[in-house]
């Protein structure tokens, strides 16, 4: 061993070492969340940029859905809504499927209830013949 080493050299380390506290995990920190920023601003981005149909007719859309209601049609809604889910915008913007019934509240396509107020827009789905 060398001469300037003395057993007392760990504990005069750790008195004088100064811990830089959350410096040395910024870097981590800040490439998970800016991926994360990113990611979500690219998601805002596309919504803002999507061309979204105009608000449809009340009573265009209840006559829609009653006539697919009884032709069994398939249809494709727009809503009106955007949800919030983890910090992230989801947008809940197409519901697709076969009307299945109405209550007061709303309709009900492919057992999920849609209310009337979210509607935006309704448009049939052509169906392939086999």
């Amino acid at each position: 061993m060398s001469d300037n080493y003395s057993d007392d050299w760990p504990s005069q380390f750790f008195k004088q070492y100064q811990d830089r506290g959350m410096m040395k995990w910024r870097g981590f920190y800040l490439s998970d969340h800016t991926a994360k920023f990113k990611a979500a601003v690219n998601q805002v981005t596309e919504m803002e940029n999507r061309q979204q149909p105009q608000q449809m007719a009340l009573t265009e859309i209840f006559k829609l859905l009653e006539q697919a209601y009884v032709t069994q049609q398939q249809l494709r809604i727009w809503l009106n809504q955007l949800t919030v889910k983890d910090a992230t915008i989801v947008r809940a913007d197409v519901v697709a499927g076969i009307v299945n019934g109405f209550n007061e509240e709303g309709v009900y396509v492919s057992h999920q209830l849609v209310p009337y107020d979210t509607i935006a827009w309704i448009e049939t789905v052509a169906r392939h013949r086999q």
